[in-house]
């Protein structure tokens, strides 16, 4: 769940919609989940059940700020196709007063059932229970026992305890993990509940104590003091078998970062314990190292992700990109938030990779074909707002310019290598502001030439770097003019050959009055 303190700062940034008002812009991403509007954050509970795919959301209906929480909901037959449908967990009853927060959905019996965060409003945090009432998933029923974990565990505070997980596996039992601060380092932990009966069974996974921390805000070595919407599978690997510990690192930070380890009993010897292996570190971000050994998920604004395995085994994972993108950011909103794409988690030779979810290529129509000279824009029509772009750029002895102009504003990627390392670093240029929305991403790079994707979806955009090895979620803003053609100029600096293949996409997210339009 969103921490109390960023919600609140995030809010504040925008106006209230004005319901009668025009929509302020015309860059809505289309192929995004996301509400037509309202506020959305976190993902919840993705979950195949009866032939669809299921995907919720934290979701404030009733203005683009956040507040009032039910659970968004989206489905869809393949993962790439979304339909929105009606939200879950409306009507909170008293102990929910301040909205049903994240958590997860997971299958018990012939029941579907969601385990979520409840707040009475004064962020006095409990656990809850609900089942789904049929095989759509349009409406659940509350537990009667609700709340199903009414208090934390001595030492740890009501307003951080939150974001339980789908159960984990282990010892012939299964647990859910929840995420919270334990008031005596301070330090952030996750702990172990027993699903059967919800009985505590200790620390999961404890990080390190952060003595000088007096507060959320100082600085970036106190944002491990809450570690919100934790994740634990098992990792799909081309060598032994490896656990996944996802945690989001509060408000002073607004970072994913993955460990990668193994599970064994806890010191408490009621249930189990995360313990993150000794490898060599996979630089992913500029930036400090936020937890030993950690592994920074994205370098941009994507945060509080949520994974599941889906019907092939692999396991998929959605982030939530806020609608903030710098100063060109628009001052009156309509809907904020917007899902990421899907993206397949792998962890290979000790690596964490990241790729895009291979079937979003069903989105693609008009393509275009290009080898970039230097200096030489070309110009692809149409695919200003909703494109696929990959490229392939040489390695050079120069530092290589990529550049992307669309009504004026320019999204600038500067790519350097050597020594088969490179780092990219990533630039908006809108009404005039320069604005950086990624810290730069190093990776290593074998081969000769440098692989980069790019989807554009209105202001949303996101980047995979050296096939998954980084990758960056950010905003791209900016007036658009009354009159346009749509078209995008692509242009390289000081290298020559470098391939380029583009496509236009179709939309893929439509509220459910609305039917999928094959021919666009």
């Amino acid at each position: 769940m969103l921490s109390t303190s960023l919600a609140l700062s995030t809010a504040s940034i925008f106006k209230k919609h004005d319901k009668g008002s025009e929509l302020h812009y015309e860059q809505q991403p289309k192929y995004h989940v996301r509400p037509q509007q309202g506020w959305l954050n976190d993902p919840n509970g993705p979950v195949f059940h009866n032939g669809k795919y299921h995907l919720f959301f934290q979701h404030n209906q009733e203005d683009a700020s956040w507040g009032n929480i039910v659970w968004g909901h989206a489905t869809s037959v393949d993962l790439v196709k979304w339909e929105l449908v009606s939200p879950i967990l409306t009507k909170p009853p008293r102990y929910e007063r301040g909205g049903a927060w994240s958590g997860s959905m997971y299958k018990c019996g012939n029941d579907v059932v969601a385990l979520y965060t409840c707040t009475d409003g004064k962020f006095r945090n409990a656990q809850c229970e609900a089942t789904a009432d049929d095989a759509s998933l349009t409406s659940f029923t509350r537990n009667a026992n609700n709340p199903i974990i009414k208090t934390p565990p001595e030492n740890i505070p009501a307003g951080a305890f939150r974001d339980p997980t789908e159960p984990f596996h282990f010892g012939g039992r299964d647990y859910t993990l929840i995420g919270a601060t334990d008031a005596r380092g301070p330090s952030g932990v996750v702990l172990a509940y027993d699903l059967d009966g919800y009985g505590f069974k200790g620390h999961f996974y404890e990080a390190p104590p952060l003595q000088q921390c007096l507060g959320w805000r100082d600085g970036p070595r106190c944002a491990s003091i809450m570690l919100e919407c934790p994740d634990v599978f098992d990792a799909a690997t081309t060598f032994d078998a490896t656990t996944i510990l996802k945690l989001s690192l509060g408000a002073a930070l607004r970072k994913d970062v993955v460990l990668i380890g193994a599970v064994e009993g806890n010191a408490e010897g009621r249930g189990p314990s995360f313990r993150a292996k000794e490898h060599r570190t996979q630089h992913r971000c500029d930036g400090p190292e936020h937890l030993p050994g950690a592994i920074v998920l994205d370098c941009g604004s994507a945060y509080a992700s949520k994974s599941f395995t889906d019907q092939q085994g692999r396991r998929i994972s959605w982030s939530w990109l806020a609608d903030y993108g710098g100063p060109a950011t628009p001052e009156v909103l309509r809907y904020n938030g917007t899902l990421t794409l899907p993206r397949v988690l792998t962890v290979e030779k000790g690596e964490l990779r990241s790729r895009f979810l291979p079937e979003l290529k069903e989105l693609r129509m008009a393509r275009a074909s290009h080898h970039l000279n230097d200096g030489l824009s070309q110009t692809l029509g149409h695919m200003a707002d909703q494109s696929e772009l990959r490229l392939w750029v040489p390695q050079s002895e120069h530092a290589v310019t990529v550049s992307f102009k669309r009504y004026g504003h320019e999204l600038r990627a500067n790519v350097a290598c050597a020594r088969m390392v490179c780092r990219v670093s990533i630039v908006t240029i809108a009404d005039g502001i320069e604005y950086k929305p990624c810290e730069a991403m190093t990776f290593g790079w074998p081969g000769i030439t440098v692989p980069l994707i790019v989807y554009l979806d209105g202001s949303s955009v996101e980047w995979d770097l050296g096939d998954g090895r980084s990758s960056c979620a950010h905003r791209w803003y900016g007036v658009t003019p009354s009159e346009h053609d749509g078209d995008l100029a692509v242009t390289v600096r000081f290298v020559d050959q470098v391939r380029l293949e583009a496509w236009r996409l179709k939309s893929a997210c439509e509220p459910a009055e609305h039917k999928w339009n094959a021919a666009f």
